[in-house]
């Protein structure tokens, strides 16, 4: 029970910092503000919404978007190159990390770990990927972002051929083989 700060200070009708619930989710979207509530904080501290945060999600979400349709559209290759083996490592790192971050409620390293880090990852991917191979990979990562994400996520599993709903999808398993 504590207080959702706004941009590094308390929000208050007198300070004139206050974002209707409504017109935050109308602006952003409710899984960029879910998202920027939990990435702001630890549970047993106050969470700072930061509206250039929030900006920064919903942008690298619309990436993502493009990026998971041209994945559905693509037929998955058995690849086995290098480039595809590190990214099959990362995600599967992400996983385990993710799995124990839930676990222990971490929110904020969660949010950082299975966002941030998977676009880097990606980011670093396709910089040098000829033919990217991401069908199984956002397959994976939308079970596991769909605790905070989880409208994000049945749109991402569904247009990837995942059946029935991701919300009530176990978190992906974790292939230890393929961590290196």
């Amino acid at each position: 029970n504590g207080f959702v700060l706004m941009d590094g200070m308390k929000m208050s009708k007198s300070m004139g910092n206050i974002l209707p619930l409504r017109k935050a989710i109308s602006e952003y979207g409710a899984d960029v503000i879910r998202f920027s509530v939990v990435a702001g904080a630890e549970l047993a501290s106050d969470t700072d919404f930061n509206q250039s945060v929030a900006a920064g999600v919903k942008s690298r979400l619309e990436q993502l978007v493009k990026l998971v349709d041209e994945a559905a559209g693509s037929k998955e290759k058995k690849d086995h190159s290098r480039l595809e083996k590190w990214i099959d490592s990362r995600l599967n790192r992400h996983i385990l990390n993710g799995s124990k971050m839930y676990s222990e409620l971490a929110m904020r390293e969660l949010a950082l770990e299975i966002f941030y880090d998977v676009f880097a990852d990606l980011q670093w991917y396709l910089k040098r990927a000829k033919h990217p191979n991401l069908k199984e990979f956002f397959k994976k990562w939308a079970l596991l972002i769909c605790p905070i994400m989880p409208h994000f996520a049945e749109e991402f599993y569904h247009n990837l051929g995942g059946s029935g709903f991701a919300t009530y999808a176990r978190l992906p398993e974790i292939d230890e083989n393929s961590i290196d």
